[in-house]
């Protein structure tokens, strides 16, 4: 995986997540309540971590996850552009495919650096 594509994902504003808020509402339509439930549920479940890779003798510090606490995240939200039809369920799925993957694939200067495909709802709206 690439190291740039897993820090552009946690580095998204918006971080919609389960906490009682319907897999299938839109991000569009996702209130501050929402983002408070979803917040507090990110926060516990996809924590942030720090891990340090060496390559050939150079190494490089990465923080992957989401936020620290929910105050960080609630006060970082962003919504995502008028005609996103990503999904609260489509930010779980993505956030549980990048909470998977393990340091050695952060590490592994041979990824690729493809999108995880259960991301590709969420980078076509960030990107689009």
């Amino acid at each position: 995986m690439n190291r740039s594509l897993v820090a552009l994902l946690f580095a998204f504003p918006l971080l919609p997540g389960c906490g009682g808020v319907p897999d299938g509402k839109l991000l569009t339509d996702v209130d501050e309540d929402d983002v408070a439930k979803l917040c507090e549920e990110f926060v516990k479940d996809a924590p942030a971590r720090t891990v340090t890779c060496d390559f050939d003798g150079f190494e490089v510090t990465i923080e992957v996850g989401l936020f620290d606490d929910e105050t960080e995240c609630n006060s970082t939200y962003e919504p995502p552009p008028d005609g996103c039809e990503a999904t609260v369920g489509d930010m779980r799925d993505c956030v549980q495919a990048f909470a998977e993957i393990t340091d050695a694939e952060i590490c592994d200067p041979e990824a690729d650096g493809s999108v995880p495909p259960a991301c590709q709802a969420l980078f076509d709206c960030f990107e689009g």
